[in-house]
């Protein structure tokens, strides 16, 4: 999940996520991860994230020291990610 200044959203981003791949792991017996890639937000949105990933061991969060863009965020993503399928979603959901 790609994230740049997603203060007003990312609680809400995660609590959407979350829901979803509990009930897709019920079903299905899937194990999953979120990846979020903060590329150099401003906001608060490193704060939460860290947040997150303190309450949630299914998420880890890369940091990048400035704004890279959003496709080198996804690729970071891409990158860190450790399962057998990558699906991309921008942190508002969309």
């Amino acid at each position: 999940v790609p994230c740049y200044n997603e203060e007003p959203v990312i609680a809400e981003t995660h609590r959407r996520l979350s829901a979803f791949l509990e009930g897709l792991g019920a079903r299905d017996g899937l194990r999953t991860e979120i990846i979020y890639v903060d590329d150099g937000s401003a906001d608060e949105t490193p704060r939460l994230l860290r947040r997150i990933q303190d309450d949630d061991p299914s998420v880890r969060v890369v940091r990048f020291s400035r704004n890279f863009g959003h496709q080198v965020a996804v690729t970071a993503g891409i990158e860190h990610a450790r399962g057998d399928a990558v699906v991309l979603i921008d942190a508002d959901l969309q």
